[in-house]
């Protein structure tokens, strides 16, 4: 089926379609985050407390669209010795979507915990996470890598 585009013309074979189009505005999005190791390795903002074997990483973000409220988010990840993690993080929509939540500070917040095995040169890891988004209710991530 050979398919002939002409404007906003569509022919293909005998069927002839002509489309509508308008003038809308492109979605635009602005995306800022700051994250940094606060304790753990040489470049932390508290230095290498605990001998190097726990690591705390904390990231700001905050998004802003066209179309949507600023939304604003903070999360932070704690390990012991690049072995086990556990990460806690809220979001803040800043809209309506957390109206109708029976709790509303719980609507955005999320946590997970992770471990990290070495095997055969390679690591091989586990993952959970959770999240609270109201109407979705509970969403949970298991994930499962092996690799470098």
């Amino acid at each position: 089926i050979a398919q002939v585009v002409d404007n906003a013309n569509v022919t293909s074979q005998s069927t002839r379609v002509n489309l509508d189009t308008r003038q809308t505005d492109l979605p635009t999005a602005f995306r800022f985050s700051l994250g940094s190791d606060l304790l753990g390795t040489a470049n932390s903002l508290f230095g290498t407390r605990g001998g190097g074997d726990h690591r705390l990483f904390a990231e700001v973000a905050m998004n802003d669209a066209v179309d949507l409220a600023t939304q604003v988010g903070f999360g932070a990840e704690y390990s012991f010795r690049n072995l086990a993690f556990l990460r806690a993080g809220k979001k803040f929509y800043n809209d309506e979507r957390a109206a109708d939540a029976s709790f509303k500070g719980a609507y955005g917040l999320s946590g997970g915990a992770g471990v990290r095995f070495p095997l055969a040169g390679r690591a091989l890891r586990f993952d959970y996470s959770y999240t609270s988004l109201g109407d979705l209710r509970d969403i949970q991530v298991f994930s499962f890598e092996f690799g470098r």
